[in-house]
């Protein structure tokens, strides 16, 4: 009897009506990509392993890893952001900046238990490269909305948050490594009551205790930011919340569907302004993400701002 080969764990076929789905997802994606200016870039499905160590430090440690025929340590396209970086930096700098880039394919990692993903996983996204923040800011979250609208989709919402606010607040308490893991530990689970037990164990000044217990409870719409802000004196947290009223006044079209989420510490350390995600009612799991993330490109000798955003296109698959 003939044994019948599976997938290898993690991965998956995607079938008939599926794949159907799929493209038609990639395609409205494109469309609307190229009406608003940007264009396509195939990275290679298979880069060094170095390349994640100068983006996320956590998609390095996903990576699925193997050795090449020269034993050069290497692994499947784990991240798009970082391929486009190292792409950027292997040309000259454009002069016609700011640069808009658009993409779409699977992505591979080693599965999270804990959030139950797959090991493949399909992605569209953008980038906006040389643009610094302000205007840049509300136009790809005004793009990445509209992608969204003409895949098909209707009622999704956007949390907005500033990776500047709880980074400014994290700079103020001046703590070791050991301590922010497990402040951080504490803000990542939104245990607020831990939260203030151990800010006051370690010593943190009063003043700095109240700004991050208001931060930390910050989910809501235009009233709860005016509240946070009218408690947060730390100047760049401070500073980080105006940069997230004029965000939302450059929104008119959405404003609606905005909530501000401060509470969300994921990729601190990747993002460095504006940080957004895209949820829906009807999924378990967000549609999309992204942000500002200017200390990327010069890890690859690129002294340039950056700003985008990546949607799920097989999460999205189950709303169209």
């Amino acid at each position: 009897m003939v044994r019948l080969i599976a997938t290898p764990q993690g991965f998956r076929d995607v079938l008939f009506d599926d794949a159907e789905k799929q493209r038609r997802i990639e395609h409205a994606f494109r469309e609307i990509l190229v009406g608003a200016g940007y264009r396509e870039i195939i990275p290679s499905s298979v880069e060094f392993l170095e390349l994640y160590e100068r983006g996320h430090q956590h998609i390095r440690d996903r990576a699925l890893k193997f050795l090449d025929r020269d034993d050069n340590l290497v692994a499947m396209r784990a991240d798009f952001t970082p391929a486009i970086a190292r792409i950027l930096a292997s040309r000259p700098v454009p002069s016609d900046l700011p640069l808009r880039i658009f993409y779409s394919g699977s992505i591979v990692r080693r599965p999270d238990p804990a959030r139950a993903t797959p090991a493949e996983s399909w992605q569209a996204g953008a980038e906006l490269i040389g643009a610094g923040e302000g205007e840049a800011d509300s136009a790809i979250i005004d793009l990445a909305l509209r992608a969204v609208e003409a895949i098909g989709i209707r009622g999704a919402k956007i949390h907005l948050n500033h990776a500047g606010i709880l980074g400014g607040l994290i700079e103020e308490m001046r703590l070791d490594e050991q301590a922010l893991v497990a402040v951080q530990g504490d803000i990542d689970r939104k245990d607020a009551r831990g939260l203030a037990q151990r800010l006051r164990t370690l010593g943190v000044e009063d003043r700095i205790q109240r700004q991050v217990q208001s931060v930390s409870h910050c989910t809501g719409g235009l009233d709860v930011l005016k509240r946070v802000a009218s408690a947060v004196t730390a100047p760049r947290a401070s500073a980080a919340l105006k940069s997230l009223f004029r965000l939302y006044e450059q929104l008119p079209r959405w404003q609606d569907q905005i909530t501000f989420d401060l509470t969300e510490r994921d990729d601190l350390e990747y993002y460095t302004g504006v940080m957004f995600s895209i949820v829906h009612p009807k999924a378990s799991q967000e549609l999309g993400k992204g942000g500002r993330y200017d200390g990327l490109l010069p890890a690859f000798g690129l002294d340039l701002p950056a700003i985008g955003f990546s949607l799920w296109t097989d999460r999205l698959r189950s709303l169209v």
